[in-house]
């Protein structure tokens, strides 16, 4: 290029460039109120949605295309979506606490560099669907949405820091179903001071970790009596369901279609392999399966043994709860490894049937995380600043092993409606796309 057009041509592409990123960043609306873009993508733009087939027939009718947050004076967040059509409103969600949404580490594991590092990985890597009920928000405007909107979901999904989704819902044939769904980059400024006040320490050291997964942590040593103290442990008696297949409801009706390999499947036996390979999932917060996930599936082919102690968390309330150790092995015994999910509350776990159970209990690996899944009331009882629930991969020194890497996200309980001495705890696969294990196990008599 010549020099005399080389001077213009850089003016241009500066320009340009401070556009973009003018654009790109949160928008104050006013001196207290801070708006940013919702993205919607199109079935040609996001193909291995799994909602496609499973959404309402007005999908595609309503549009929002921005979201904005105001602090009120205790603390919480009213959250303004204004309608993007005719035929939207707008949607106003008040007085929301978002400081439960943020990664937490719970007072009694501060202090402990290994697990904190641990604690807000899993939470900021793992999805947080919150459900927020009638109660917290109203519509308005001239548009017919207001008579069909049956809840607002706000999601911290399971990607890096600040990649959000905003999720609505209304009700068909007595069934809630997904009508509009996008993304959103939570504003970071907004992050970072909610993420200092929530957690009392500065966000520095972890910024880059909660933007960029980091797989060094792997064999961490986990110090579970910083955790809990425990009671001498009792073996029981189990019976392995992997012979057999689960029933396709909930989300493993709809993201059957993401499991990449194998590609027949007759029962769990036929994932416990490292040739399982599920749709990844990828910024925003889309399903991709030209972006295959690696598994490690072969650590779960044996349960050997299953002990169960009872606990009292190091939490402010003491609270007392059941510990689960399963022990695992490879079919040629070349890799050992034991699940352990601890802290957990036996009147948290629904009674239910084989029918029933996408609603059983289910968590994500980590310390203290909220459920995959929540009701906006859950969210408050159970808060990650003092919930006794933990759970781990480790290895047979007791060191971290990335559930993320073998390809699970956590586990899935329930009690038998015919028996209740008979807890069936399931394992969750990577992105809960299926089952890689189902297990009855016996409760003794003192839980």
């Amino acid at each position: 290029m010549k020099k005399e057009f080389l001077f213009p041509f850089l003016i241009i592409v500066m320009c340009a460039f401070s556009f973009t990123l003018k654009n790109n960043k949160p928008k104050v609306v006013n001196a207290s109120a801070v708006s940013v873009p919702l993205k919607i993508m199109t079935d040609v733009e996001y193909p291995d949605n799994n909602a496609i087939g499973f959404r309402a027939s007005i999908a595609g009718q309503y549009s929002h295309t921005s979201i904005s947050f105001v602090q009120n004076s205790k603390g919480n967040f009213d959250i303004t979506i204004p309608g993007g059509n005719a035929n939207s409103d707008t949607i106003y969600l008040k007085d929301i606490n978002l400081l439960e949404m943020m990664p937490t580490v719970p007072d009694f594991v501060k202090g402990n560099k290994d697990l904190t590092k641990i604690c807000l990985l899993n939470q900021e890597w793992n999805r947080m669907q919150v459900k927020i009920p009638k109660e917290y928000y109203t519509l308005s405007g001239s548009g017919n949405e207001k008579t069909i909107v049956s809840r607002v979901d706000l999601a911290n999904n399971c990607l890096a820091k600040g990649l959000w989704e905003c999720i609505l819902f209304t009700k068909e044939a007595d069934k809630e179903v997904l009508y509009f769904q996008s993304w959103f980059n939570f504003p970071d400024d907004l992050y970072n001071t909610l993420f200092e006040k929530r957690n009392g320490f500065s966000i520095a050291p972890y910024d880059d970790m909660l933007k960029n997964y980091d797989h060094s942590y792997v064999g961490l040593p986990i110090d579970l009596k910083k955790l809990r103290t425990i009671s001498p442990g009792k073996e029981v008696k189990f019976v392995s369901k992997n012979d057999q297949l689960y029933p396709l409801a909930g989300e493993r009706q709809t993201k059957a279609k993401n499991i990449i390999a194998p590609v027949t499947v007759a029962s769990i036996n036929d994932f416990l392999n490292d040739q399982t390979r599920y749709a990844t999932f990828a910024p925003p917060g889309m399903y991709s399966r030209t972006q295959p996930r690696v598994t490690q599936l072969s650590r779960l082919q044996k349960l050997e043994k299953v002990t169960i102690s009872r606990t009292t968390s190091k939490n402010t309330a003491l609270t007392v709860g059941m510990e689960f150790h399963l022990s695992f092995s490879s079919n040629d015994g070349s890799t050992k490894t034991e699940l352990v999910i601890g802290g957990v509350q036996k009147d948290r776990i629904p009674v239910l049937n084989e029918g029933t159970i996408a609603k059983g209990f289910q968590m994500p690996m980590g310390i203290s995380n909220h459920t995959f899944y929540s009701s906006y009331s859950e969210l408050l009882k159970f808060s990650s600043k003092q919930d006794p629930y933990f759970a781990f991969l480790l290895d047979n020194n007791g060191k971290w092993i990335d559930s993320h890497d073998v390809g699970i996200d956590g586990p899935l309980f329930w009690i038998d409606d015919q028996d209740p001495t008979k807890l069936h705890l399931m394992i969750l696969s990577f992105e809960r796309h299926s089952f890689v294990g189902h297990y009855i196990i016996d409760l003794p008599k003192a839980s």
